[in-house]
This record gives C-alpha cells, sequence and structure tokens, in this order.
C-alpha cells in the first residue's frame, strides 16, 4: 500500500490518488503521533511525504525512514485558499456527541462555527449543561452555502446523510469525527459516507477498506479527559448492560445471570451499571441506571469492568480499569477489539470469565504499560485530541469537494426512506 501523508497540497493528492488505486492520504501535522502502529494494521510499500512537513515527520517517525522508501513531493501548481473563512457548522445528533465536540469547540471563537443538534436524545439538554448555544435541527440546516465545512460524529443516520447531501450540492465537505469504538458492519457503511473520515486510532483502520480514501488518524476528545486513577482498596466489579435498540437483547438475562454466578463464586462485590435506553429488569441485583456521568464514577470505585461490546471498554482502560469482553453470544461486530490480555481480556464462556476476573482480583495494578490505548485512540492519551482535531478541520475548512457530488438517483433513494420513516411515524 502506498501511504501519502500532507498538510497543505490537496490537489496533489486528489491527483495522486486518481493514479494510483493502492494508495491512502494521511494528514498530518507537527507532533502528531497517532500514527506510530500504522505498519502494524497496514502493509506499506512506498511512504510519499509533503515536504513542507518532512522534518516533523522524520522527527516523529524517524524510524520509518530508513525501513520504507521514502519520497517527498511538492506541488509545482501554487495552491490558492480563500481568504475569508466561513463558519464550520457542527451537528450533534445525541447527548454524547455533544459532549465529544465541547473539547473540539473550546479551540475556535463563538463567531467561528454555528452548533446544531437534534431534538431528541437529550442533545439540547447537553448543550445547555456544556454551556453552549445550540440550535435544534427538525429536518434540515439552511442556507449550508454559509459554511465552510459540515461536522458530525455520524454519518450514516438518515437526517446526517441528507445534510451530507445538502452541503455536497454547494461543493462543502463533510467530515466525520470518530466518536467511540463503533460496528463498521458493511451494511451501515459507518464513515464511509463523508467526504473526509477523522478515526480515532490506526486499530479501526483494520476494520476498513480506505483504498483511495483521503483521511486522518487523530484521537476521540471524547476519552481526552479521562486518567488512570489508583484501584480501590476492595476489590468491586462493574457489569456494563448495554443490550439496547433490539441488538441481542434475548441473550441479556442469561449473560447477567452468568457474571453474577461467577462473581459470587468468586466472592467479589458487583454492580450492574444500566444503559439508558436498556430495558433489562434487575429487582433483585444492585443497579445504577446509568449515564456518562455516573458511569465514570462507578468505574473508578471499581476494579475490574465487565461488559459486551461497547465503548465503555476503552473508557474503561483510560481510567486504568481492566476489561474483560464476555461474549458467549458470540457476536461479531465489525470492530476489532485485539486482546492484549494486560487491560483488555477476552471470554466466550463462563470458565474462561471466571479465570480472567480471578486473575484480575489476584493480580490487581498491571506491571508494566499497555499499547491498548495508543492503537485505539492516537493521540487521546497525550490530551492532544481536540487540539489536532480542530487543527484538521481548519485545513478542512478550505479544501475543494473531495468527493463527487451526491447523484439524483442517490438524492431520490434516501428520500424514499426518509418519507417510509415518516409514514411509520418514526424518528428519522
Amino acid at each position: 500500500m502506498k501511504l501519502i501523508f500532507y498538510q497543505k497540497e490537496i490537489y496533489f493528492v486528489r491527483r495522486f490518488l486518481k493514479e494510483n488505486q493502492d494508495a491512502i492520504a494521511f494528514w498530518f501535522a507537527p507532533g502528531l503521533s497517532s500514527y506510530r502502529f500504522l505498519p502494524e494494521t497496514t502493509s506499506i510499500s512506498v511512504v510519499f511525504i509533503e515536504e513542507s512537513i518532512l522534518d516533523d515527520f522524520t522527527r516523529e517517525y524517524g524510524s520509518w525512514i530508513g525501513k520504507y522508501q521514502v519520497e517527498p513531493f511538492s506541488s509545482t501548481e501554487e495552491t490558492q485558499f480563500p481568504g475569508h473563512q466561513k463558519p464550520i457548522c457542527f451537528f450533534a445528533a445525541s447527548d454524547t456527541i455533544v459532549r465529544s465536540l465541547k473539547t473540539v469547540l473550546d479551540h475556535f471563537q463563538p463567531h467561528e462555527y454555528k452548533l446544531f443538534c437534534r431534538g431528541n436524545e437529550h442533545a439540547p439538554e447537553a448543550a445547555m449543561q456544556s454551556g453552549l448555544t445550540a440550535t435544534v435541527v427538525r429536518k434540515s440546516i439552511l442556507q449550508p452555502g454559509q459554511y465552510s465545512l459540515l461536522v458530525l460524529a455520524n454519518d450514516w443516520g438518515l437526517m446526517e446523510q441528507k445534510l451530507i447531501y445538502d452541503f455536497a450540492a454547494k461543493e462543502i465537505n463533510s467530515v466525520c469525527i470518530q466518536e467511540s469504538s463503533i460496528d463498521f458492519n458493511a451494511r451501515t457503511n459507518r464513515m464511509g459516507h463523508c467526504s473526509f473520515p477523522v478515526f480515532q486510532g490506526v486499530a479501526t483502520l483494520a476494520n476498513l477498506d480506505l483504498k483511495q480514501r483521503i483521511c486522518a488518524v487523530v484521537g476521540n476528545p471524547r476519552f481526552e479527559e479521562l486518567r488512570p486513577v489508583p484501584l480501590p482498596l476492595k476489590n468491586k466489579v462493574l457489569v456494563n448492560v448495554n443490550f439496547t435498540y433490539g441488538v441481542l437483547e434475548k441473550v441479556r438475562d442469561q449473560w447477567v445471570a452468568d457474571i453474577v454466578a461467577v462473581c459470587n463464586e468468586l466472592q467479589v462485590e458487583f454492580l450492574l451499571s444500566q444503559h439508558p435506553r436498556d430495558r433489562g429488569h434487575f429487582e433483585h441485583l444492585p443497579v445504577l441506571k446509568s449515564n456518562a456521568l455516573k458511569v465514570h464514577d462507578a468505574l473508578r470505585d471499581c476494579s475490574v469492568l465487565i461488559s459486551r461490546f461497547s465503548a465503555l471498554i476503552t473508557e474503561s482502560i483510560c481510567l486504568g480499569r481492566p476489561a474483560i469482553y464476555f461474549n458467549p453470544h458470540r457476536e461479531q461486530p465489525g470492530y476489532a477489539f485485539e486482546p492484549d490480555n494486560q487491560m483488555l481480556f477476552m471470554a466466550f464462556t463462563k470458565d474462561e470469565l471466571m479465570n480472567h476476573l480471578g486473575f484480575l482480583l489476584r493480580r490487581g495494578a498491571p506491571e508494566s504499560a499497555s499499547d491498548f490505548l495508543p492503537r485505539h485512540l492516537g493521540n487521546t492519551p497525550e490530551g492532544q485530541a481536540s487540539h489536532y482535531i480542530a487543527l484538521a478541520l481548519r485545513d478542512i475548512s478550505v479544501f475543494p469537494l473531495l468527493r463527487a457530488k451526491i447523484s439524483l438517483l442517490k438524492r431520490g433513494k434516501l428520500a424514499i426512506r426518509i418519507l417510509k420513516r415518516k409514514l411509520w411515524r418514526q424518528v428519522w
């Protein structure tokens, strides 16, 4: 695979990708360390580096220079970008996304952006609590031409796709910031609808075919403020119950029963953290009706997390809490959580869960650092994700449209899907 690293020379990058089918382009800025583990997830043949960032890239990734063929490049044409910057349009579909975008918005002046959000999923309330001014969107954002860029953290919802289409019609790019460890299944094409995806870590790239795509690997502002804290004096297990939106809800009760049985046998205290949209009933068990703030406090009070597929696994490790992905139902999300048996463990049976949990309760704090976070979260552990995302957005906001305009056929198909949702009186 040919890799091309650039910051400004977008016209050269576009031509290069048209001529090279086995190539990916990555945005880079000085100090961005999030590509460190890229050689372990991508087969690299040649590395092309924009001359203006060559020295900075060499300082950050000096080991690459002797290992791979390196080709500096510069464009012979003068890159002309508009001098006047229009505000950037941010759209948040939920309270979680509002909080994820908050640290990015802190890098902009109020006149440099406008925040829009859905009227449901507690997004308006989250914006108010975060001190942000947000405009509720019911159907569309009016006059997209007055903005320089559309920024989302979900590009596969129907409303989000409509916004992407509307902005593309005005030749305006759309950026999707990876909101968490999400299921990259083929059906939804997550982060494939926008014109520029920003991924949280190189581990994500193993789940996708990014040939001829222009993207960035930076980090995730959602996890940026989470720091490891000492383990509690007494062992306690937090169980993340998140069987929501009809996904695997039939296996919920047995899944919880197996975990409760293991905890009881090991004589360790436990607490069920129930997702706000999980509909399980656990009248005779200790339950915390959770949200983003409560679950972090609960994690700090516990020593181990047990969960099915969830972004909470990553959050737990950010706080210094090892996690066990308990998967007896053999779900196969389109995201590779590779266990390192240091901070992340995989259990497919009740016996495996017993062994892993028993080991972690005896071990206490790990003896050495884990590579899990740098692989999955890039610059996030350094507290730099929102800084570099803001830098990337400023650059991308003056780029020409990076993907072809949306065809009338695609727009028509989307309109039909939206109409069906309306007829069924469903949220779209």
